[in-house]
C-alpha cells in the first residue's frame, strides 16, 4: 500500500508540474480562448440574465408546459439554429469565491486522486515492463479523454484547436506522470 501512495503522490506531483508548465509557460492553450469584442457588454448581459451561476447554452428552448407538437416544433426550431445560427455553451460563474489557492489546491487533490487509481491500476498489473505500464497510462489518459472531450467537439462546438491542443497536453502530462509513477514500481519490483 506505502508503495501504491508514493506512486500515486510522485505521479501526482509531475502532472500537477506539467499542468503549471503548460498553462503558464508553453502559451499554447491561450491559442483557441477568443475575446469578446465587447467584455464589458458581454458581462452586463450574463450579470442580468443568468440567474445563478452554472451551465447556460444557447439555443435551451423551455419546453415545460407545451403540448408535445409544440415542444417538437421547439426542439426542432433549436436543432435548426444549433445547424445555422448562434449557438452558446458556457459555465458563467457568480461570485464564486475561488481564490487561485483554492483553485489549485483542488487541481492538486484531483491530480492526487487520478494518480492514487493509477497506481492501483498499475499495482495490479503485476510485473510489467516500464514502457508496457507507461504505455498503459496513456491508454488510460487517451480513453477518457475521448469519452469526455470528444463530445464537447461534437455537441458544443468546442474548437478542433481546442481539442487537439488538450489531447496533446494530456497526453504530454499523463506520459510524464505515468512514467514517473511506473518508475516507483520498476525500482521496487528490482529489489
Amino acid at each position: 500500500m506505502k508503495k501504491i501512495i508514493i506512486a500515486g503522490l510522485i505521479g501526482a506531483v509531475t502532472l500537477f508540474i506539467w499542468s503549471s508548465v503548460s498553462h503558464m509557460a508553453l502559451g499554447w492553450h491561450e491559442s483557441y480562448t477568443l475575446r469578446f469584442n465587447d467584455e464589458d457588454a458581454i458581462t452586463a448581459i450574463l450579470s442580468k440574465e443568468c440567474p445563478e451561476a452554472g451551465i447556460y447554452a444557447l439555443p435551451n428552448p423551455v419546453m415545460e408546459g407545451l403540448s408535445s407538437e409544440e415542444a417538437t416544433a421547439a426542439w426542432q426550431a433549436a436543432v435548426k439554429q444549433h445547424e445555422t445560427g448562434i449557438t452558446f455553451f458556457g459555465a458563467v460563474g457568480k461570485k464564486s469565491g475561488n481564490s487561485l489557492g483554492r483553485m489549485l489546491t483542488i487541481q492538486f487533490l484531483n491530480d492526487c486522486f487520478c494518480f492514487l487509481i493509477i497506481a492501483m491500476l498499475l499495482c495490479c498489473q503485476g510485473p510489467k515492463p516500464f514502457l508496457h505500464r507507461v504505455l498503459f497510462v496513456e491508454l488510460v489518459a487517451l480513453l477518457a479523454f475521448v469519452g469526455f472531450m470528444v463530445p464537447l467537439w461534437s455537441w458544443y462546438g468546442f474548437s478542433g484547436t481546442y481539442i487537439l491542443v488538450n489531447l496533446f497536453d494530456t497526453l504530454i502530462g499523463w506520459g510524464l506522470a505515468g512514467a514517473m509513477t511506473a518508475l516507483v514500481f520498476k525500482r521496487s519490483e528490482s529489489g
